[in-house]
């Protein structure tokens, strides 16, 4: 029996592109389990779906100095022993970790029971969770071509992208978000929690804004400006699950710089201005994403730090004025990997040897 575990999280995008793999992964496995935080947003994600969630204690590193910072060894100790213990008592044959503080207990875990372990790193550099896992790593699959040519046992496998993206009509979209009139539609996404620099440079211009685009508003949950609903042209929504039907309904974009983000609005074919996380609120990892589809003419981009009113205004009319070209440069890439990932984690599975009584079972007192 071939069980995989599938591990990832802290933000969304650690986690959404393992079940954009689960319709094919599925048909090779018996079992797909998933190992998160206790709390974390993958959980709320993967509830929506049938694969079965197991929690382990996780700690992030904050970037500035911080006292949590000194629990990290302890916590990250208990992390590791309770997912060892997961991943014996699940009979885990192979271990598809998307990295994040999330997947840095199970990945370790992992590779001190010498369970192959396939991690796939989105952006252009790994991330500090993937250069830590790197070291147990069967393979290290990759996004971007460049970035497998400096990692061991780098594999190119471009992005994973969920096949469900491609359902919606245009309008569809529209109709899910009650958008009428022949306005174009300009969608706000700022990540899975909104970005409250994003969310009020934004804002400070929605007047002029809404004289030309249906503004369709990811703001994030905490984000919410209830002062703003109803308003005409302006479309609130504090999280969407479902993002088919945003990019459906999308003409153009203003987006962060996650490179989920970007291969999924290339995927969709949505021309957007980027406006990448700032280094002092991350490793840099945005901005080098942003700036490399910049220099490819994929993407328009503008740092948050050089924003002014004037500004974003200018930069998102001429992201939609040059819409097509943005849109002939991204057919460039091939941002629809599934097929390719989805190869390589059956291919580590298989370097497995199957272990008496493979038949797996249901950690007693781990299920969230």
């Amino acid at each position: 029996m071939r069980n995989l575990i599938l591990t990832g999280g802290g933000t969304a995008g650690h986690c959404t592109p393992c079940l954009a793999l689960l319709p094919m992964l599925e048909k090779q496995f018996d079992n797909v389990y998933y190992i998160g935080s206790e709390n974390g947003i993958e959980r709320e994600i993967v509830a929506k779906t049938h694969v079965k969630y197991y929690s382990i204690p996780t700690v992030k590193l904050k970037r500035s100095v911080s006292v949590s910072n000194l629990a990290i060894p302890f916590i990250l100790t208990q992390g590791v022993s309770k997912a060892k213990k997961m991943l014996k008592e699940l009979d885990a044959s192979v271990v598809f970790s998307k990295g994040g503080y999330v997947a840095l207990p199970v990945a370790i875990a992992a590779g001190r029971l010498k369970i192959p372990l396939v991690l796939h790193e989105s952006d252009m550099s790994l991330g500090l969770a993937n250069k830590i896992s790197a070291r147990y790593a069967t393979e290290v699959l990759t996004s971007f071509k460049e970035t497998a040519s400096k990692v061991k046992n780098g594999v190119w496998t471009g992005a994973p992208v969920s096949p469900e993206l491609f359902g919606v009509t245009r309008g569809e979209g529209r109709r899910h978000y009650g958008i009428t009139g022949t306005k174009p539609v300009l969608l706000v996404v700022g990540g899975s929690s909104g970005s409250t620099a994003i969310n009020r440079e934004i804002r400070g211009i929605l007047g002029e804004l809404t004289k030309k685009y249906n503004v369709l508003h990811l703001c994030g949950k905490k984000n919410f400006s209830p002062e703003l609903k109803g308003k005409e042209g302006y479309f609130q929504v504090p999280f969407e699950s479902e993002m088919k039907y945003a990019y459906a309904a999308a003409d153009v974009a203003v987006s962060r710089a996650g490179s989920n983000s970007i291969f999924e609005l290339m995927a969709m074919k949505i021309p957007a201005l980027l406006i990448p996380l700032p280094k002092a609120e991350s490793r840099g990892d945005q901005i080098e994403n942003a700036e490399y589809f910049r220099a490819e003419g994929v993407f328009r981009m503008i740092l948050q730090e050089e924003i002014t009113p004037e500004k974003l205004l200018f930069e998102i009319d001429e992201t939609y004025r040059n819409r097509l070209n943005l849109t002939l440069s991204a057919k460039n890439y091939g941002t629809f990997a599934n097929a390719k990932i989805a190869e390589r984690i059956v291919r580590a599975s298989l370097k497995q040897p199957p272990r008496a009584n493979s038949r797996a079972a249901s950690p007693r007192n781990t299920r969230a």
